[in-house]
C-alpha cells in the first residue's frame, strides 16, 4: 500500500512540475521566443562544449569512488553506461537514471546491485556536497570563513563519519549488510578535485549561455549566475520526486537571478532554454554510444 502512495506522490509531482512549465510557456511564449531569437550561437556552442566536458570529469569522479572500493571499471565502459542512463532523468521519480546506472553496471561488472547502488549513492552525495560549496558565495563574509572551516574539518574527518554511518546502519538494519568503505587521502582528494572541477565547468557553461542570452551582465554578475545555477541544480536534485528537478530549478533561478537585475520571467525562460542545451548534450552522447554499441555488436563474430 505504501508503494502505491509513493508512486501516486511521484505522479502528482511530475504533473505539477510539467503543469507549471506548460503554464509558464503558454503565458510567456513571447519572452521565450525573444531569448531564442537573440541567442549568440557562438557562446551557445561554447556552453554546449563546456557542459559536455562535465560528463567526462564527473565520470572520473565516479570511477575514483568505484576504484576506492576495489571495483575496477574501464573509463569508456563507465562513460557509456552513464550516457545511456542520463535520459532517464526526465521520467517521473527523479532518481531512475541512478538506479538504472547501478543495475546496468551490475550486469556488466558482475558486482551486486546492492553494492553498486550504495556506491552510486556515495557518488551523488559527493556531487551534492561539492555543489553546496558554491553556496558559500551567497553568505556574508564571517559565515563564509566558518563554512570553509567546517568543510575542511568534514573533509579531514570523512572516514569518522563513514564509520559512524556503518555502525548506525548495523544497529538499525542488522539484517541488511551495507558497509561503506573508508576512503584514502588520495581518493578523497581526487573526489574533491574532480567534483569541484565538474561544477566549475558547469558554472562556466551556464555563464556562457547566460552571456549568449543576456549579454548586458557584467563579468562579476556572470560569475554569480554560474554559482546560482549550481545552487539551483542541487536544490532541484534534492527534490527527488520531480524529474530532473524541473520546475524547482527554474523557480530557484528566477529568485536568485532577480537579485542581479535579471527579470524573473527572463531568468526562468533562460533556465528552460538551457535545459534544451543539456537535453541536446544527453541525446548526442546517447546516440554516439548507441551507434558504437551497434557497431561492436555487428563486428562480433
Amino acid at each position: 500500500m505504501s508503494n502505491k502512495y509513493v508512486v501516486l506522490f511521484q505522479r502528482i509531482c511530475f504533473f505539477a512540475a510539467f503543469g507549471f512549465i506548460t503554464l509558464f510557456i503558454i503565458r510567456n511564449l513571447q519572452e521565450i521566443r525573444m531569448v531564442l531569437n537573440n541567442l549568440n550561437m557562438g557562446y551557445v556552442l561554447l556552453s554546449l562544449l563546456l557542459t559536455s566536458l562535465v560528463v567526462f570529469i564527473s565520470t572520473v569522479q565516479f570511477q575514483t569512488i568505484l576504484r576506492a572500493n576495489g571495483i575496477t571499471v574501464p573509463f569508456w565502459m563507465l562513460f557509456r553506461q552513464r550516457a545511456q542512463s542520463n535520459l532517464l532523468n526526465y521520467i517521473p521519480g527523479g532518481v531512475w537514471s541512478h538506479a538504472n546506472l547501478a543495475l546496468s553496471l551490475s550486469q556488466s561488472l558482475k558486482v551486486s546491485v546492492k553494492t553498486l547502488s550504495k556506491l552510486t549513492a556515495v557518488f551523488m552525495t559527493s556531487v551534492v556536497v561539492t555543489g553546496m560549496l558554491f553556496g558559500i558565495f551567497f553568505l556574508p563574509f564571517p559565515l563564509q570563513l566558518v563554512a570553509l572551516i567546517v568543510v575542511g574539518i568534514g573533509f579531514a574527518s570523512i572516514n569518522f563519519w563513514i564509520n559512524g554511518v556503518n555502525a548506525l546502519w548495523k544497529k538499525l538494519l542488522p539484517r541488511f549488510t551495507m558497509k561503506f568503505v573508508p576512503l584514502s587521502l588520495s581518493s578523497r582528494s581526487s573526489m574533491l578535485i574532480t567534483g569541484i572541477a565538474s561544477w566549475v565547468l558547469t558554472a562556466a557553461a551556464f555563464s556562457a549561455f547566460m552571456h549568449a542570452a543576456y549579454p548586458q551582465l557584467s563579468p562579476e554578475r556572470l560569475f554569480y549566475t554560474g554559482s546560482a545555477y549550481i545552487v539551483a541544480w542541487v536544490i532541484g536534485l534534492l527534490a527527488l520526486p520531480f524529474p530532473s528537478g524541473i520546475g524547482i530549478r527554474e523557480g530557484v533561478m528566477g529568485y536568485l537571478l532577480a537579485s542581479v537585475g535579471v527579470p524573473v520571467v527572463h531568468a526562468i525562460a533562460i533556465s528552460l532554454v538551457f535545459r534544451i542545451v543539456i537535453l541536446v548534450r544527453d541525446i548526442i552522447f546517447y546516440v554516439i554510444v548507441w551507434h558504437r554499441g551497434a557497431q561492436d555488436t555487428s563486428t562480433t563474430p
